[in-house]
């Protein structure tokens, strides 16, 4: 027998391979935990099945049917807003997607738009999840944190109501892409002189992807891994190599999308026109903020996670966790927060608001991040002595068992309220609202 057969029957190697086996058990465990949550608050409102919900899924539905009926005619979309270039300024990555899905496994276009709202809904869980365990190493407090975010029924509303499927499956990649950079961020720190090329590769696709489904969301997601690589306490020449490492494939990729808005917000091309603007400076006027009763209400955040964020950044003070880890999910936490309630005072909307994207919907993108900052303060807290840990077991239990008893209490609400069919908007019912109230 050889060393390497040898080493390989050896008692050694089993107990190595049943190491490797319990690491990816405690990886897809509260992974799945986090899936099955996630299908069972669709299928206590009704989200899953049938027609997908929410007031655009038709018209991201022909979209999807376009691929389908005219490739490669797919240049100009003429019963989609009056007729509009068709992928000059909106990703095509989710209709491709649907259309594949239809295509190659024979599924209906309503039931892979459906789909992959499931998907967009997992991959938010999915990201926060993975940032915390990254960033704490705690399993309880990741789950806590996910469990916390998924819980709100605001967060629900892009899709079972709005039905915005491109801009909350770019959302989900965000969150992936801010998971995938702390662990960058860690594993660079620990060992500066590896390339992790792997992990390189996956970070620079999540976010083309981003690109590819949501312009805006896109944005988004670049300023934030900037921000992380910024804070990440390294000295400028790793930060800019890094940062260029990343983000340069991602540019050239995305040229044909990010060069006429860029021209557009510089010079008012005419391309911009397409996207109703610059960026920055196209509203006018005066914007509605989200109502104050969102911050608490039941059916909106809910009771638990508002108090939870506000706590967490007092104990932050003791628990000390890492501020390259904590900072940007703060910044984006109170970025939205601002998006959403910053009418109150009395700032410009446009100087911190997009087109598109009005401030009653903003607040759902606020969650992940209040939830993140909850998660990594809980996770540290744990080093902090065994009545900690044993405090943040208990907490992380209850946040777990709470956000699983809101589901029903909410339903229950809506329900009494006659508000179900408002909330979960399904256009195949003859009683769904046609109209939005809230006009961006």
């Amino acid at each position: 027998m050889n060393v390497k057969a040898a080493l390989a029957a050896s008692p050694t190697r089993k107990l190595v391979q049943r190491a490797d086996l319990l690491h990816l058990a405690a990886w897809l465990f509260p992974l799945g935990l986090i899936v099955g949550f996630v299908f069972f608050y669709g299928h206590t409102f009704g989200i899953w099945g049938g027609f997908p919900k929410g007031l655009d899924a038709y018209n991201h539905l022909t979209r999807a049917k376009y691929w389908l009926d005219y490739f490669p005619n797919i240049s100009w979309q003429y019963h989609w807003g009056g007729g509009m270039l068709f992928y000059r300024t909106y990703g095509p990555l989710l209709h491709i997607l649907v259309a594949l899905m239809v295509k190659l496994f024979g599924a209906s276009p309503e039931g892979a738009l459906g789909a992959f709202g499931f998907l967009s809904v997992a991959l938010v869980g999915i990201g926060i999840f993975g940032y915390v365990k990254v960033t704490t190493g705690n399993f309880l407090a990741a789950i806590a944190a996910s469990i916390l975010a998924l819980s709100a029924p605001r967060l629900w509303d892009s899709i079972a109501e709005g039905g915005v499927y491109p801009r909350f499956f770019a959302f989900g990649l965000l969150l992936v892409a801010f998971w995938l950079t702390a662990w960058l961020i860690k594993l660079l720190s620990a060992s500066p002189d590896r390339p992790y090329r792997l992990l390189h590769l996956a970070l620079m696709g999540v976010l083309f992807s981003v690109l590819l489904s949501h312009l805006l969301f896109a944005f988004f997601a670049w300023i934030g891994v900037g921000l992380m690589l910024w804070f990440a306490g390294w000295d400028f020449q790793r930060r800019m190599s890094t940062g260029l490492r990343v983000f340069v494939p991602v540019l050239g990729l995305g040229a044909f999308y990010i060069l006429p808005v860029l021209s557009g917000a510089l010079f008012g091309s005419s391309f911009s026109s397409q996207f109703g603007g610059p960026l920055i400076g196209t509203l006018k006027g005066v914007r509605t903020p989200a109502p104050l009763h969102s911050l608490y209400n039941l059916d909106e955040l809910g009771p638990l996670i508002l108090p939870a964020f506000l706590l967490a950044l007092v104990a932050a003070w003791w628990a000390k966790p890492e501020r390259k880890y904590l900072l940007t999910p703060v910044i984006f936490a109170t970025y939205f927060g601002l998006y959403a309630f910053g009418g109150y005072l009395n700032i410009p909307p446009k100087l911190h608001q997009f087109a598109g994207v009005d401030p009653y919907s903003a607040l759902a993108f606020s969650i992940p991040f209040f939830a993140i900052t909850v998660g990594v303060v809980l996770g540290k807290l744990s080093s902090k002595g065994r009545v900690a840990k044993v405090s943040v077991v208990a907490l992380s239990v209850m946040i777990v068992a709470a956000g699983l008893g809101l589901v029903p209490a909410t339903h229950a609400k809506l329900a009494s309220d006659d508000k179900l069919h408002t909330r979960v908007h399904d256009s195949s019912r003859f009683d769904s609202p046609q109209e939005v109230s809230k006009q961006l």
